[in-house]
């Protein structure tokens, strides 16, 4: 949810690393720059590589090796809007654009999407605990045209909640997060 970028309190970079099984790799990179209290810039890149695939033509004969891939290069910007999420509800909103491109056996498409968030943060001052609510509707935008065909892009809309408690000094959170896609 990109809306949870108002609440990132200094720089941070994150970045991962993955090989999974049959040759798939992902890589990711992140910084997330507050510009200040509640506003937060963030730049991001995700790769996806997959290992040759046995390639078949028409007619069913082996054609050699297939070559797939994905990268997404983005921006993103949260900011809170009202609140101090004690008193009122905070309320963050954020949004993400990024450049996407998927390569499959010599063929290629781009095409942009977007990401749209919103996370009400609040804390009653009485109770110690701490409540999320989020929505996020991510990869929103047109597909991807390999040469006709028009391929979907994978459009996920989440609604999560989620209560924080601070027992005995400890941190214990319970969320649900359910996710209505279209892959």
């Amino acid at each position: 949810n990109p809306a949870g970028l108002a609440l990132v309190p200094f720089p941070q970079l994150a970045a991962t690393y993955n090989r999974s099984f049959a040759g798939v790799d992902h890589q990711y990179l992140s910084l997330a720059w507050p510009l200040r209290a509640g506003s937060t810039l963030n730049l991001n890149f995700t790769r996806l590589g997959v290992a040759a695939l046995d390639g078949f033509d028409a007619q069913g004969a082996r054609t050699g090796g297939v070559e797939a891939g994905a990268q997404a290069l983005g921006v993103g910007y949260g900011r809170t809007l009202t609140g101090d999420g004690e008193d009122l509800p905070q309320l963050s909103a954020g949004l993400g654009l990024k450049g996407v491109r998927e390569n499959l056996a010599g063929a290629s498409a781009q095409t942009l999407a977007a990401d749209l968030g919103f996370l009400s943060v609040w804390r009653p001052s009485s109770s110690g605990s701490e409540w999320r609510l989020g929505f996020s509707a991510l990869n929103l935008g047109p597909g991807l045209k390999f040469d006709a065909e028009q391929a979907p892009l994978p459009t996920a809309y989440r609604l999560g909640l989620a209560w924080r408690v601070r027992p005995r000094g400890d941190v214990l959170t319970l969320s649900a997060d359910p996710v209505f896609s279209r892959d």
